[in-house]
């Protein structure tokens, strides 16, 4: 099967374009967005490793604040202890209510920025407890990153951390965030809508080329020498309908000019058989003389000419050919017939059957002409005083073979092409292995040439049998050579 390339195909060209329609759909949906959106510390490792352990701290302080005594959380530990061993200078403190949490005995800026004094104020103000202090401040320098956070309203609450240098893994930072955020309420809507109409372009081609398909079958169908008929424009997409018109345009031009050649070379031939018998006639009227043999040689190679462009212009007119015979007893007969002519160079026809009956469908007098082509063929290129040999195995298979000079292997394609000769100093016009060939194909069978072992030529020329009938069953091979021929029937 020939390989078709994705752009030569309509489904590759809808998969090309909707892969870049989801490319570009995708910078303009989903990642231009992203980049408005977030600043570009949010791409920062550093800064993500920083709100990683903001985010675990103030988890674990607000669920301190709730329940003072419970475990600390594994994400927590793990959180610092990835902090820790990526930053050995890093260090964090933690104080919710009386519970401290932290890798260093005492935060570095409580007192300095005098919360102490804030926290003692705020404790001896009990008789207002709508009092509520807030703060926060950022500890990062150009070095590293940290935070300080204070609140004290039912109870204090103060987060401390500092030195943190190098990134570490965050799995699930602000930025993924965001963006899983973006891509599903923004992009999905996107993504889906293409996918549904790639879906939706799909199955409107499926449909169409299912129909398309049908046209090309029924196209592939036709016979060359029978255009009667015309591809179905009904039902055939709009865009299609022009080429089927087209295509139908083309085969009524060939049909008409296809007709117009076989009426002129049957009623060419029919029209010279009569005045070509009457010259006959009268060339053997004529006085004994050495010209008059050549002209009646000559004439009645062109009679054969005729009757072989007749022979052909019936071939291409008939669809179908009705009847049964014996394959067998139509090969006597023809042997017979061409005995004579072999009787005079002294040549000998053997045949050798396998079977005792072979019915096949088709007609006779068809097969007649094909198998005495063969034989003829066959004989002329015999030498004198050799032999034609003439098989039939029960599977249909005609073999006629001869022990002439053989084939050339680079002209055996185009022996059965009317009007070739070889070699093309032989005498003929090249018509006779084109009828066995159309005979042949006319019946469902066909014929070939090939080398025979030692030396000379071989057709075979098999036909199906005919459904329904039985042939006689297959008795023992006989010899390879027969060393004569007696006619039989």
């Amino acid at each position: 099967m020939r390989r078709v390339w994705p752009h030569r195909s309509m489904f590759g060209q809808m998969a090309v374009l909707t892969l870049l329609l989801l490319g570009v759909g995708a910078y303009l949906v989903t990642i231009r967005p992203i980049l408005a959106v977030l600043p570009p510390a949010a791409f920062d490792p550093l800064d993500r490793s920083a709100q990683r352990v903001r985010d675990a701290i103030n988890a674990e302080a607000f669920a301190l604040s709730g329940h003072p005594d419970r475990a600390v959380s594994r994400n927590f530990t793990a959180t610092m202890a990835e902090a820790v061993r990526r930053n050995p200078d890093f260090r964090y403190y933690l104080r919710v209510g009386d519970r401290v949490i932290g890798n260093t005995p005492s935060p570095a800026y409580f007192h300095a920025l005098g919360l102490d004094r804030l926290e003692a104020a705020r404790a001896a103000a009990d008789a207002a407890p709508e009092i509520c202090l807030q703060m926060f401040r950022n500890l990062s320098t150009p070095q590293d990153k940290g935070a300080l956070e204070y609140l004290y309203c039912d109870r204090p609450r103060y987060i401390e951390y500092h030195g943190l240098r190098h990134a570490f893994p965050t799995p699930n930072d602000r930025a993924e965030r965001a963006v899983r955020k973006l891509f599903w309420t923004t992009g999905s809507a996107f993504f889906y809508t293409v996918a549904a109409l790639f879906l939706l372009a799909s199955a409107v081609i499926v449909v169409n080329m299912r129909t398309i398909r049908r046209v090309a079958r029924l196209a592939q169908s036709f016979d060359a020498n029978h255009l009667d008929v015309q591809l179905p424009e009904r039902g055939v997409p709009a865009e299609v309908l022009p080429l089927v018109r087209a295509i139908n345009q083309l085969i009524g031009r060939l049909h008409r000019t296809q007709a117009r050649q076989k009426f002129f070379l049957s009623a060419a031939a029919h029209e010279l058989r009569t005045p070509l018998t009457v010259l006959r006639t009268r060339l053997e009227l004529l006085d004994e003389a050495p010209i008059k043999d050549k002209l009646i040689g000559d004439v009645r190679r062109v009679t054969n000419l005729v009757n072989q462009l007749l022979t052909l212009m019936k071939l291409d007119t008939l669809a179908e050919v009705a009847g049964t015979f014996d394959l067998v007893a139509t090969t006597r007969k023809v042997l017979a017939n061409l005995a004579p002519l072999a009787g005079q160079r002294n040549i000998a026809l053997s045949f050798a059957p396998q079977v005792e009956q072979y019915w096949m469908a088709g007609g006779a007098d068809l097969v007649e002409v094909a198998i005495a082509n063969l034989v003829d063929n066959a004989i002329s290129f015999t030498p004198d005083g050799g032999e034609v040999f003439v098989a039939l195995d029960a599977e249909g298979l005609l073999s006629v073979r001869d022990f002439g000079p053989g084939l050339d292997p680079a002209k055996i394609s185009s022996l059965f092409d009317p009007f070739v000769r070889h070699p093309s100093n032989r005498r003929g016009f090249g018509l006779g292995l084109a009828i066995v060939k159309a005979i042949a194909t006319l019946h469902g069978g066909s014929v070939a040439a090939r080398n025979a072992e030692g030396a000379g030529a071989v057709f075979d020329l098999r036909f199906p049998p005919s459904d329904g009938t039985a042939n006689a069953t297959a008795r023992p091979a006989t010899p390879v050579r027969v060393p004569a021929f007696k006619a039989e029937g």
